[in-house]
Order: C-alpha cells, then sequence, then structure tokens
C-alpha cells in the first residue's frame, strides 16, 4: 500500500480496509488462518507528520500451549507511527510513503502470545501424558520418590505436583 503526498489533504483522516488470507501472509505467522485477517489503515496528516495506525485482527489455528489440542485463537495488534519525509518508508521519487514493511510487521505482531484450549486448561501429566482435561491419572500418587544419590532429588519436594499448580510444567 502506498500514501501519495500529494494526494492528501491537511486534517484529513483516510482509511483503508483490507482482508488478508494465508496466501497474502505467507510466511508471517507460524499458523495458518482460521478466517481472513481484517487489516485497516488510517492516517492522517498534520503539518508535515502522517500520523499511521495499522490495526490487524483475526483468528489463526494452534494448538493449545498447555496440552496440544487443535484450537482456534484470536489474533491481533495495533500498530501507530508517526511517518515523515525522513522515515524509512518514504519514497522521495514519487513523494509518497511505502507500507508493505509496516503492514507486514502488524501481520507478524499478531500472533497470539499464548494459545490456551479453554481459558482452565489444566494441561498434561508430567509423568505419563495423560490430559488431565480429560481426568485425572494415578502417577503422582505411585511415583516413587527419587534416591539421595540422585542430585535431582531435591526437586521432588520443591515441585510436588510435578510442575505448576495448574497442571502445567511450565513456569
Amino acid at each position: 500500500m502506498r500514501i501519495s503526498l500529494s494526494n492528501t489533504q491537511e486534517g484529513r483522516t483516510y482509511r483503508y480496509d483490507a482482508e488478508f488470507t494465508d496466501e497474502d501472509v505467507g510466511g508471517l505467522l507460524d499458523s495458518t488462518l482460521a478466517e481472513p485477517m481484517r487489516v485497516s489503515v488510517s492516517y492522517t496528516t498534520v503539518e508535515g507528520i502522517t500520523y499511521l495506525r495499522v490495526k490487524t485482527e483475526g483468528k489463526v489455528d494452534a494448538c493449545c500451549d498447555m496440552c496440544g489440542v487443535a484450537c482456534t485463537a484470536d489474533c491481533g495488534c495495533v500498530v501507530d507511527e508517526e511517518l515523515t519525509r525522513d522515515s524509512q518508508c518514504y519514497d522521495a521519487l514519487r513523494d509518497e510513503y511505502v507500507l508493505d514493511g509496516i503492514i507486514d510487521e502488524a501481520v507478524a505482531l499478531s500472533a497470539p502470545r499464548t494459545v490456551l484450549c479453554k481459558p482452565d486448561c489444566k494441561g498434561l501429566c508430567p509423568i505419563c501424558g495423560q490430559n488431565r482435561n480429560h481426568g485425572n491419572c494415578n502417577c503422582q500418587q505411585n511415583q516413587p520418590r527419587i534416591g539421595e544419590n540422585n542430585p535431582f532429588g531435591v526437586l521432588q519436594d520443591i515441585f510436588p505436583t510435578g510442575g505448576a499448580n495448574n497442571g502445567s510444567t511450565k513456569m
């Protein structure tokens, strides 16, 4: 996308909306889109500075970070930039801003940081791998204590559940 400065009016806000598919974002996300990503670009030029906002919203197909179950996660972000004729994206020959890099950055930043199949996901048993959302296992009760000669034996008293309190192995 390009913003031609010769065609913009001082103080007027312009808006451009688009939907991106997997082909459009190829390689920018580590997961596939569950639906087209909505991208909104708005900008206003005031006293030689163009105030740009790129907003992305969508859903991606992902796997739960706690239990590995396939699920859908929300993704999106907002990137605000102040552009001048000294900006890296300014093309002096055409007197315009080339926004492809900024839009690509916004799409890449849209990736979800944490994916959970449900807010109270219990994760996997660190011993047998049972999905604790589907039921409990008896591993913790039947697990023998680590011997005194093992240097890691002290850790079983620090983390007696085998992981965090919610059943995950993440800290």
